[in-house]
């Protein structure tokens, strides 16, 4: 299980009447056997929009996720 647990980060950008705002969100994420980026993208971005309703129109700018054990 360990070794498909993921860091992942995200940054976004929303226009809002008040002008462009950016958000940045992170965390600890583990995939499924088999998930691919695109899959822990997916299922990331849906989850943030869930938590944050606000940012339902926002735009990805970057994303990432790496094992999160680090290696000696």
């Amino acid at each position: 299980m360990a070794d498909r647990e993921h860091f992942w980060f995200m940054s976004l950008a929303l226009i809002t009447h008040e002008g462009l705002r950016y958000y940045r969100r992170t965390g600890v994420f583990t995939a499924v056997l088999g998930a691919t980026r695109f899959d822990c993208f997916e299922e990331i971005l849906a989850s943030v929009k869930e938590q944050t309703p606000e940012l339902q129109d926002a735009v990805v700018l970057a994303f990432d996720v790496q094992p999160n054990h680090l290696t000696a």
